[in-house]
Formats: structure tokens, C-alpha cells, sequence
């Protein structure tokens, strides 16, 4: 019975993603402008500006994520 993974098992996959401090302060900031936006054009205004954030974040996300993946199938398995 051979207890070697097999390929697949051996790849190395994504990361975890992390966050420093200068993304968090980052964040903080973006969030207190779409607050005063809420406050500037209202409520429709501003939750139309939230989806657009979405929609624009979800697409960048998308976009990272597969080309890590991407990256990490060109790699051979590793050995260890």
C-alpha cells in the first residue's frame, strides 16, 4: 500500500490572503467617503454607488484569483 499523494495532493494552491495595516487604514478611509457620499446624494444615489463599488471589487477579485490560479497549474507538483 503506497502512502505517496498523488499529484493533485502535492500542489501547492492558493495562498491565505493577508491584510497589513496601510490596507486597513485604507479601508477605514474608502468606508468614511462613501459615508459622506450617502450624506452628499442620498440614499438612492449612494446605493447606487455601492453596487457599482461591488460590482467593480468583484470583478478585480475574480480577476486575481484566477490568475493565481493560473499561475499555480503552470507550476510542476512540488516534492514535498
Amino acid at each position: 500500500m503506497s502512502t505517496e499523494p498523488s499529484a493533485d495532493e502535492k500542489r501547492r494552491g492558493l495562498k491565505p490572503p493577508q491584510f497589513g495595516l496601510g490596507t486597513m487604514f485604507l479601508a477605514v478611509t474608502l468606508l468614511c467617503c462613501l459615508f459622506v457620499a450617502f450624506r452628499l446624494i442620498g440614499p438612492v444615489g449612494g446605493t447606487l454607488l455601492v453596487l457599482l463599488m461591488l460590482a467593480v471589487l468583484a470583478h478585480v477579485a475574480g480577476n486575481v484569483l484566477g490568475r493565481r490560479l493560473r499561475a499555480t497549474d503552470d507550476e510542476p507538483p512540488s516534492d514535498t
